[in-house]
């Protein structure tokens, strides 16, 4: 099993004693539910709480009940050099942007992984 760089365990057990998170799982400042089971609901005649989806908790292990995806090591390497590399490419278009060279630029800081691990989950075939 692959374990990806994370928060470590000294870190999170510091946003449990200043009340920023707790061991059940909600996530900072927040008090929002965390489910690790993907499914649909009706979000109009649910209880109003979108709950976030996590798979691995602060410090890095799998959450009860989620189940982690099969990735190669080969791919979670490029996966993360690619998530290393997106904060400056974003910095240069940004700046290129605001030089009026290219019309509109929407920089992605802090949601590298949302972009980048939706990119890998195409298929070469995918149009």
């Amino acid at each position: 099993m692959i374990r990806f760089p994370s928060v470590s365990r000294r870190f999170s057990r510091q946003w449990v004693a200043r009340g920023l998170a707790n061991v059940a799982g909600n996530l900072p400042n927040s008090r929002l539910p965390v489910t690790s089971n993907l499914k649909f609901f009706n979000s109009v005649q649910g209880d109003g709480l979108i709950p976030a989806f996590r798979v691995l908790d602060g410090s890095g292990t799998l959450i009860d009940g989620a189940e982690l995806p099969e990735i190669d090591e080969k791919l979670a390497h490029r996966m993360y050099e690619n998530m290393q590399l997106l904060p400056t490419l974003d910095s240069i278009l940004y700046n290129v942007q605001r030089q009026g060279k290219i019309s509109f630029y929407m920089t992605s800081y802090g949601e590298e992984a949302t972009v980048i691990g939706s990119a890998a989950a195409l298929e070469s075939d995918d149009e």
